[in-house]
């Protein structure tokens, strides 16, 4: 995952990775996420401050005990909408891909990439190659349905 940090520091060079691979962003939209979110947590601790503050006052002064109760309910607010920020922010960090170094081709597959060169031959065979699973079953060392009905589903 692309750190927020990077974002905040290289954005245009974020940018240029996302088009090199192909990857469709609104990169603009995810800054302004990211100032939103960042101005709402300063909002937010500056509530958690003053409902600190008055909590102290509220044995002395009632009114201050209902200026607590609407700090909390603006809090809860606020809380929730930068936990959804949060999410949305981290989504779109998840789905962007790793930074390519300057020398990798563009590309969004594989199709692209240039082969710098090859080590020895490729081993040609004169009878039919064998998987792991046949090789073992065969060798008497894997016995794949034994372990199907030991583990039952969902395990190898």
């Amino acid at each position: 995952m692309i750190d927020i940090k990077l974002l905040r520091e290289n954005a245009e060079m974020l940018r240029q990775n996302c088009i090199r691979r192909g990857y469709p962003i609104d990169m603009d939209g995810l800054i302004k996420l990211d100032n939103d979110c960042r101005t709402l947590g300063s909002e937010i601790e500056a509530l958690r401050q003053e409902r600190n503050r008055l909590s102290k006052e509220c044995a002395k002064d009632p009114a201050a005990r209902e200026q607590v109760k609407q700090i909390k309910l603006q809090l809860g607010e606020k809380e929730n909408k930068f936990d959804s920020l949060q999410e949305r922010i981290r989504q779109v960090l998840i789905r962007m891909p790793n930074l390519l170094a300057p020398d990798v081709p563009d590309g969004t597959d594989d199709t692209g990439n240039v082969e710098i060169r090859k080590v020895g031959t490729l081993p040609a065979f004169d009878f039919p190659i064998k998987d792991h699973q046949q090789l073992g079953e065969e060798l008497d060392i894997l016995d794949i349905a034994r372990g199907a009905k030991v583990a039952q589903t969902g395990f190898y």
